[in-house]
């Protein structure tokens, strides 16, 4: 009788038995959940193990890291580049005023005419500055002073509405004077974030300002107007 069934079961064609094969394991699933099987384990071999192989997969994961780092890496990166700029640009200026200062301190501007020594002292602020700065927002001022202690009491830069240093004349004075000189620059910030931490005027530009108050050498200027 066994071989019989046997007999008749490879008769059934080949696609046929596969549907039959599914039918008896969903009746197999039926009879489990009438049996009062717990739901949890159907849950387990259905669902959670599926979910469990494929959490396990780590195809892709590199990717994925790099997108969730990269942003705040390059905003790093970027930001730090902007700041040693920034500090560059603070020590050229200072450099610039001590160069153009020196031109004062040792007597090389004042036997030349006012217009000259002007032309002078920005063409010297300019060559040393303008690797990293336009020369067209460099601003100065220079004026003579009593004595040291006066240097304390000069007021603060104030500029006009459009941000240009308020002209306070050019004096660079004569033998053993005390000279005031104060170099300002507006300097662009690029990066919107920074520009909220490190900008003191307006909302995108930090005003850099070097300072310096030389005595002239003892030199006799015949000739000094």
């Amino acid at each position: 009788m066994q071989s019989i069934f046997q007999g008749l079961l490879t008769a059934i064609p080949l696609k046929l038995r596969i549907k039959l094969k599914k039918v008896r394991r969903c009746t197999g699933l039926l009879l489990h959940l009438g049996s009062g099987l717990d739901l949890i384990q159907i849950a387990n071999k259905w669902i959670r193990a599926p979910l469990r192989r494929y959490s396990n997969e780590e195809d892709g994961v590199a990717a994925v890291e790099f997108a969730l780092v990269s942003f705040p890496f390059l905003f790093l990166i970027i930001g730090i580049i902007e700041m040693s700029l920034m500090f560059t640009a603070q020590s050229v200026l200072e450099y610039s005023n001590s160069a153009a200062g020196r031109l004062i301190r040792t007597g090389q501007l004042q036997d030349l005419t006012i217009e000259e020594q002007i032309d002078m002292f920005e063409e010297t602020v300019c060559d040393n500055a303008s690797f990293l700065m336009d020369c067209d927002q460099i601003q100065y001022q220079v004026q003579t002073v009593p004595d040291y202690a006066s240097a304390q009491t000069i007021p603060a830069p104030e500029y006009d509405e459009d941000g240009l240093l308020v002209d306070s004349g050019f004096d660079i004075g004569g033998s053993s004077a005390i000279v005031f000189v104060r170099v300002v620059y507006r300097y662009p910030i690029t990066l919107p974030i920074m520009q909220q931490l490190l900008s003191n005027y307006e909302d995108e530009f930090r005003m850099m300002i070097s300072t310096s108050v030389l005595q002239t050498e003892p030199y006799d200027f015949e000739d000094a107007l």
